[in-house]
């Protein structure tokens, strides 16, 4: 990982939540629900398109790093030089990919009129505004999960890397099964239509298999502010206050509230810090 030009100004990132009661148990319990690609309502996010062109040479490296016999690898190689890789393989790798990994998203915005539109509930929900650190010279959010220790030492600390998600009007290029490295798989977990620019994403990719769940533990200390929006009602508005109040206030976790309104001199948003 490295640090993007304006990370050491970056504070916070955010995750835009809707005013339901999923809202108000993930503040309550900090697990973070990370979502398998294929739950993305982007059908291009992350999906992997993969190649299977290659010479006798590529196809002979790629077979030597397999744990079959010689025999069975000339067989595997004389099947591909006469038949090739049917397509429908293919496509089995690249939806396999989809279980691979689990993603969470969050926003470098806390502003922006659209997130709050798409994703809290019509500007009636909750903008969760999580702590970032400068950890081993990438962006990182603290967790508290005790099973980040089986993905390596690197997550002993419970710091995980944000990385930034880049935007463009061309798709990746297609991975060469044969001769793609995991520096290939990045850009199409990392890259999305210039479309979706005005997210401003953000997000952590963690490896399913290993972990085998999909809520994670956030730490308490990462959770340090929320914006209420602008179009909140009271008992959902109410219910927050309370949860932030007993959860964090009242047990030592410093956590600031914000309401929102809209401004009247422009379409943006103003924040007004209030007591819980």
């Amino acid at each position: 990982m490295s640090l993007e030009p304006g990370d050491e100004l970056l504070t916070h990132l955010y995750k835009y939540r809707a005013n339901n009661d999923r809202t108000l148990d993930f503040l309550r319990t900090r697990q973070m629900y990370f979502s398998f690609p294929d739950e993305f309502n982007d059908p291009f996010d992350c999906k992997l398109v993969m190649d299977a062109s290659g010479s006798d040479q590529d196809i002979k490296n790629w077979l030597s790093k397999l744990p079959h016999p010689d025999s069975v690898k000339r067989v595997v190689f004389d099947q591909i030089k006469n038949e090739g890789i049917k397509q429908e393989i293919l496509d089995q790798h690249e939806k396999a990919t989809y279980k691979a990994i689990i993603v969470y998203c969050l926003s470098e915005k806390k502003d922006n009129g659209l997130m709050w539109s798409h994703y809290s509930s019509s500007h009636q929900g909750v903008c969760i505004g999580f702590k970032t650190d400068i950890v081993g010279n990438s962006v990182c959010i603290k967790f508290s999960d005790a099973d980040l220790p089986k993905l390596g030492y690197l997550f002993n600390s419970g710091y995980i890397p944000v990385t930034k998600v880049q935007y463009s009007d061309k798709r990746p290029s297609p991975y060469n099964i044969f001769r793609g490295t995991a520096e290939d798989v990045k850009p199409f977990l990392l890259q999305k239509d210039k479309s979706w620019e005005y997210e401003a994403e953000r997000r952590i990719s963690l490896t399913y298999p290993i972990l085998g769940k999909k809520l994670i533990e956030v730490d308490k200390n990462s959770i340090s502010e929320v914006y209420l929006g602008s179009k909140i009602d009271d008992d959902f508005s109410s219910k927050v206050k309370e949860l932030l109040r007993t959860e964090y206030l009242e047990q030592g976790f410093p956590i600031k509230v914000y309401s929102t309104q809209c401004s009247r001199n422009s379409f943006g948003l103003e924040f007004t810090e209030i007591t819980p």
